[in-house]
């Protein structure tokens, strides 16, 4: 009788060594981004930055950003400052598959 080598199945239908394999990766370090904003300045303004200059972006609180995992588009989100005083963004939408496509170029 040969030997099965794909593993049992768990309650949910997953193979044991499926289940392995998607652990192994689930902990791989990704790099995450959101572009909280930006803003133009001349190359004289940038010369005169400065620890404690402060540079006021063109986003705020409730405003969209888009969120990129590895580079590539993963979702919506909006801005929101935390119970804690921090800024967050709160993921609204997650980006369709036509979306992540457009995001490659």
């Amino acid at each position: 009788m040969a030997e099965n080598n794909a593993g049992s199945l768990t309650e949910n239908g997953d193979s044991d060594a499926g289940s392995a394999n998607i652990e192994m990766v689930l902990d791989i370090p990704l790099s995450v981004q959101v572009q909280l904003g930006e803003v133009r300045m001349s190359l004289r303004d940038v010369l005169k930055l400065g620890s404690g200059s402060m540079i006021r972006l063109n986003k705020s609180d409730g405003d969209a950003v888009d969120l990129y995992v590895n580079g590539k588009l993963v979702a919506n989100g909006q801005i929101v400052t935390t119970p804690e005083g921090t800024v967050g963004v709160q993921v609204t939408q997650i980006a369709t598959r036509m979306e992540r496509i457009r995001s490659l170029r």
